[in-house]
């Protein structure tokens, strides 16, 4: 696997992605402009994929698992990852077809529920929303999101703690198998890129594990 990265302050990411033979992409924060470019319709089946709970669709999609586990509403779209405080989207570069995104925003209050009681939350990112399209996935470009959305919040609040959840499931035995593989997956993923579980003896919250990015000066 090869690919580039070059930094730019609030320009385009260009990432060459000679592995899957289609040229280059690019990582970019989601303007009115760019959404404009972007198909909502591709962009709504990487998300959501087509509404069901089918085995196909939560394997293909990146949070039917999560609205299934919930009995939630697919309601994932374009404007929603707008709405956040930072948002960022690969795609490729001569197409605009969407790859991936991933989003940061302050705690919400339902966050601060999972968060240690003697936590102070100034400062304090919440990653969210980290989707690569089915057929990008080990490529890297996962990694290449969450390095980005992560300069990019030092970039505008030096010395954040960023933090993500990983939803594990809940009580009922149907949540907690739907979701068991993909909760681990994405855990060994993400200590790769440098996170760990907080409080891991009580690592569990309401269905949630929560993570801290504290890379190691050797990871």
């Amino acid at each position: 696997m090869h690919f580039i990265l070059k930094f730019f302050r609030r320009k385009p990411t260009s990432i060459e992605l000679d592995v899957l033979g289609v040229g280059e992409y690019r990582v970019s924060e989601l303007t009115f402009e760019l959404e404009r470019k972007l198909d909502i319709q591709e962009v709504g089946r990487a998300l959501c994929g087509d509404g069901s709970c089918r085995k196909e669709n939560i394997d293909s999609s990146c949070f039917a698992s999560e609205i299934c586990a919930r009995k939630g509403v697919p309601n994932m779209t374009i404007a929603s990852l707008s709405s956040e405080a930072h948002a960022l989207v690969a795609y490729l570069a001569d197409t605009y077809r969407f790859i991936g995104c991933i989003t940061a925003n302050k705690p919400s209050p339902f966050h601060k529920q999972l968060f240690p009681t003697t936590m102070s939350y100034s400062d304090v990112r919440v990653l969210s929303n980290l989707c690569v399209e089915q057929v990008y996935r080990q490529r890297g470009v996962a990694g290449s999101l969450v390095a980005e959305m992560l300069n990019l919040i030092q970039g505008a609040t030096p010395g954040a703690k960023c933090y993500l959840l990983v939803m594990q499931g809940f009580d009922e035995a149907f949540d907690r198998s739907l979701l068991a593989d993909r909760a681990a997956a994405l855990m060994t993923m993400y200590k790769s890129m440098g996170f760990r579980v907080v409080e891991a003896d009580t690592g569990l919250r309401n269905g949630y594990v929560l993570m801290e990015h504290a890379p190691t000066p050797y990871s």
